[in-house]
């Protein structure tokens, strides 16, 4: 017996960064803003930025780690654990999402350099795994494929 999936898709944004490299990025919304995300399979995790006041409300634990992590050229000193009430890309939505926050003030502050939009977070490969993404490059396409359970 063949899976039965539902689809949801998206439209991959790709900017061109100036010196050479593109960037990735993804339209999606927490807690009904709209935000911009960094579609990164090199990142382990998916991450918040613990600074944009849309967290705000957001109870904040430190989540401790023996595992040292790092980014777009920087070591993550701190990182946060908090509960996002809900988080969607185009129809796909998951509601009471764990999520990992950290300063992403850092890579704000290059795109502001490089006139290009002000991120949220990074769409990292646990949640492309976990929710069996794929990355159209050819059509400019997230496509995200959920099980139907019968």
């Amino acid at each position: 017996m063949s899976k039965k999936f539902k689809t949801y898709q998206s439209k991959l944004h790709i900017l061109n960064i100036e010196g050479g490299g593109n960037h990735v990025l993804i339209k999606a919304k927490v807690n009904k803003n709209k935000v911009n995300m960094i579609v990164d399979t090199g990142a382990s995790s998916t991450v918040f930025d613990l600074e944009n006041p849309i967290f705000s409300n957001i109870d904040f634990e430190n989540l401790e780690t023996d595992n040292p992590s790092s980014g777009f050229n920087s070591v993550i000193e701190e990182l946060y654990f908090g509960n996002i009430d809900s988080f969607s890309i185009s129809w796909f939505k998951i509601k009471n999402f764990e999520a990992v926050f950290t300063s992403m003030q850092h890579i704000n502050y290059l795109y502001k350099n490089l006139n290009l939009p002000h991120v949220a977070g990074i769409l990292g490969c646990d949640f492309l795994i976990e929710n069996n993404a794929v990355l159209d490059f050819e059509n400019k396409k997230l496509i995200i494929k959920k099980p139907i359970n019968p």
